[in-house]
């Protein structure tokens, strides 16, 4: 009821469209449609579907139903992309030939093959011994793989010295080249084996000097080379340091001095 005690018009739904007072004109709504009807509320309003209720309000961040957005790769600017391509290939070929140095360093000069034959013309032991030759080539001598020792160099120790002195239960033969090398050594030991018409020996040697000596001999000696490599007990320092001249030693010999 107004203020001049008159009430207002009534507000009547008829068939779902509404008739009443301007009070009341503006509750209308936009599309009438008679109830119930497919996708329109009660109050006449079109009913949103899940995906429009999203896009209309989407998820925030941490919250159930959020998707976070990956930043894309194709974002960066082609510099980058290139140089962090170019830094990845540059990495993988460090490692693919740091793998293979460090395998052919332990094949040549760390555990270099051992090939031992059940009997021999003789066995040769060569100088630069730091007690883990002399050893093995006695194991050798008892073992019966040869009847002769051949010491091949300048003696290195006291035992080594006796043994050339000395008569032993097998013969021994003490060669002294000049100069005192592994070539020399070679050469000497294949004069050697030509005078005695040796066809076998066995060549013992330090572990890391196996693979020089080893392709030395098979050059000077007609005989079949059968290296027994021996460990010496080195700290792992000199044995890097050993292993680096090996390396230069054995470039040359391959490069340059082919000769026997």
């Amino acid at each position: 009821m107004s203020r001049l005690g008159v009430a207002p018009p009534a507000t009547v739904l008829t068939g779902g469209s509404w008739t009443g007072s301007p009070y009341t004109d503006a509750r209308k709504p936009s599309t009438p449609c008679p109830l119930p009807c497919s996708g329109v509320g009660k109050t006449g309003h079109k009913l949103l579907t899940r995906e429009e209720r999203l896009a209309m309000d989407p998820p925030r961040e941490g919250s159930e139903g959020a998707v976070e957005v990956p930043q894309v790769a194709a974002d960066l600017p082609p510099s980058t992309r290139t140089a962090r391509s170019a830094r990845g290939r540059i990495l993988v070929a460090v490692a693919l030939v740091a793998t293979l140095v460090a395998g052919v360093n332990a094949r040549l000069f760390v555990f270099p093959p051992s090939d031992t034959p059940a009997s021999a013309d003789a066995v040769v032991m060569l100088s630069g011994d730091h007690g883990e030759r002399l050893p093995r080539a006695l194991a050798l001598m008892r073992a019966g793989v040869a009847r002769t020792l051949v010491h091949d160099g300048e003696p290195d120790s006291a035992e080594a010295k006796e043994l050339c002195q000395k008569p032993q239960t097998f013969e021994v033969v003490c060669l002294h080249p000049e100069p005192d090398n592994t070539g020399a050594e070679a050469v000497a030991l294949g004069r050697l084996a030509l005078n005695r018409d040796w066809k076998t020996l066995v060549v013992v040697t330090s572990t890391q000097h196996a693979a020089r000596a080893g392709l030395l001999f098979r050059r000077c000696v007609s005989a079949d080379i059968h290296m027994v490599p021996a460990r010496p007990a080195f700290a792992w320092r000199l044995t890097a340091r050993l292993i680096g001249e090996e390396w230069v030693k054995l470039a040359y010999l391959v490069t340059v001095d082919r000769g026997c």
